[in-house]
């Protein structure tokens, strides 16, 4: 019988620290309070579910919102859209900058977390900021990329692998290479194999804003 889980967890800092500053320039940052982005008064009543809108905005090279996408959908696609419109109207950027520190079109990743109306008086909390100007992003959660139920019943023990996913232009996963071992080939395997059929991302993009090749490092941990 199988207890736990088996989980699959991709950290945002890591991607960032991945390719040094000096290297691809600076990110975005925002000019404004990212509290003043969405307001209660945006939100239609009553908010009903738990959970998270994350999104990703380009910025042009004068610090204004110039698309916003939702990575991960919060399953409500009015929620989504409050948020794209808010954000769109009301964020403002320190625009990315390349290696001669000259403006140019730069991506922002972050979320709102959503809670039910009747919970703790209140609707939403700005997560964490993840500028990602350079790197694929994925289009779900890390933490459903693999479940419990992939644990196959011949693996008698658990543990690490970590990889680097190489990210086609086109957001699919052209490679995914085991740099650190989990100590069993199996779990290995079948790692990149569930990566690869079922991990999408928005692509890297260039200093012109053009979809390109990227890295993506991944730490999948098996538990049994």
């Amino acid at each position: 019988m199988m207890v736990g889980s088996a989980l699959c967890i991709a950290s945002w800092a890591t991607v960032a620290r991945s390719v040094p500053e000096n290297e691809m320039g600076r990110g975005p940052r925002p000019k404004n309070d990212r509290q003043s982005w969405l307001l209660s008064a945006d939100v239609p009543q009553p908010v009903s579910i738990r959970g998270r809108t994350l999104f990703i905005l380009t910025i042009d090279p004068k610090g204004s919102v110039q698309n916003c996408e939702i990575a991960i959908s919060s399953g409500s696609n009015t929620l989504d859209e409050v948020v794209c419109r808010s954000l769109s109207a009301r964020a403002k950027f320190h625009p990315a900058q390349d290696r001669a520190r000259v403006p140019i079109t730069g991506y922002y990743h972050s979320g709102v977390f959503w809670r039910p109306t009747n919970s703790n008086n209140s609707l939403f909390v700005m997560e964490l900021e993840f500028p990602l100007p350079h790197q694929p992003i994925p289009r779900s959660d890390p933490r459903e990329w693999i479940t419990a139920k992939d644990f196959p019943a011949s693996v008698h023990y658990g543990g690490k692998a970590k990889v680097a996913i190489n990210v086609g232009a086109d957001g699919t996963v052209k490679s995914c290479d085991v740099i650190e071992t989990s100590g069993t080939s199996e779990l290995d395997g079948l790692t990149c194999r569930l990566i690869a059929a079922r991990v999408r991302f928005l692509p890297a993009r260039d200093a012109q804003g053009r979809a390109v090749e990227g890295a993506f490092p991944s730490t999948v941990t098996w538990r049994r």
